[in-house]
């Protein structure tokens, strides 16, 4: 029996070099930044909303943290066959996801003309119920993934060469579902409770943030967290979004906590936590539960993208002279500061 296990750890290691098998082998830096860990993808679409100017292709890459000694699985999701830069947004999904969740919106923002990152955090791979709490514990180093992200940008560009010279680094954004919004959130300078005056995770390089179902005042937050945050933010929740104490408006909280100056917030009749679907994955998932939820999130999010991160005057217009109240009508409700 021995001889037989010994066997397979010798097939393991020669199938996967350099990867840590668990026993102490750190995975090697110099290739982990640049192994292609699965080949171009073929996207699957979902079935709305159309108009996307773009046909889109997906690459997933490891890249290393040689100072945190981590290797971060990514998925990059960008416009195909374009000769452009474009903006940069970096997405963090809710607790248990991955990088493989949220495609009918990812893929949408990539259809219209943005280069999106996911990349799959530690609490990715903790499954089921027992690791709630532990998925907790790995609240501080969500941040530190998206920033490294960006700092890693020319490493991006080596490992998937089709994105050579086409990410645009003096626009990126941050978003974030659930647990992955108040990741967001300390991207874009919200402080932390019990820390005043401490901004250990704001990344000065966000233009602009997208929280979908944040999180309010609690474990993380205080009531003054958001008094920094001055970037332009969208937040999005549901009458049927609940957090802390059964109430949706406690996700409202951020909106209201942050300072005048390009700030939404959308309530969505009747919205779910799961925004019709959006946080699925395409291959169990691929369309929506709910069109007029996802829809509403796909089109809305977008505006907001077109207006702060490519500076378009017509979607800031949209924005904020009526055209995004026409379009939700009595489905949603409309804050603007």
């Amino acid at each position: 029996m021995r001889a037989l296990i010994d066997a397979i750890r010798s097939l393991w290691d020669a199938l996967l070099p350099g990867s840590d098998r668990g026993d102490g082998a750190v995975v090697d830096a110099a290739s982990a930044a640049r192994r292609r860990v699965a080949k171009r993808l073929a996207p699957r679409l979902p079935p709305a909303p159309v108009g996307g100017t773009h046909a889109i292709d997906l690459a997933e890459i490891e890249i290393y943290d040689k100072r945190r000694r981590k290797a971060l699985p990514l998925r990059i999701t960008y416009p195909a066959q374009a000769a452009h830069a474009f903006p940069v947004i970096g997405f963090s999904h809710g607790a248990g996801g991955s990088h493989a969740d949220y495609p009918l919106l990812i893929q949408h923002w990539a259809a219209h003309g943005y280069i999106c990152l996911q990349p799959s955090h530690a609490d990715a791979t903790l499954p089921g119920e027992a690791a709630s709490q532990d998925r907790l514990r790995h609240w501080a180093s969500r941040p530190v993934d998206i920033s490294f992200l960006f700092d890693s940008l020319d490493m991006i560009e080596t490992a998937v060469p089709e994105l050579s010279g086409r990410l645009d680094t003096g626009r990126l954004g941050a978003s974030g579902h659930s647990f992955g919004a108040g990741t967001a959130q300390l991207l874009a300078g919200a402080r932390l409770r019990g820390h005043p005056g401490r901004q250990r995770f704001a990344d000065k390089r966000m233009r602009a943030i997208l929280l979908l179902a944040p999180q309010g005042s609690g474990q993380l937050h205080g009531t003054n967290s958001w008094a920094n945050v001055r970037i332009p933010m969208m937040t999005i929740t549901g009458t049927r979004d609940r957090g802390r104490g059964g109430t949706p408006g406690w996700r409202s909280e951020p909106f209201h906590g942050a300072p005048p100056g390009n700030k939404y917030l959308i309530v969505i009749e009747g919205g779910r936590h799961d925004f019709g679907g959006i946080s699925r994955s395409a291959t169990s998932f691929p369309y929506a539960r709910d069109e007029r939820e996802a829809g509403i999130t796909q089109q809305a999010s977008l505006s907001f993208w077109d207006a702060h991160l490519k500076g378009s005057a017509d979607a800031e217009q949209f924005l904020k002279r009526g055209g995004l109240r026409d379009m939700l009508g009595e489905d949603a409700r409309l804050e603007l500061k």
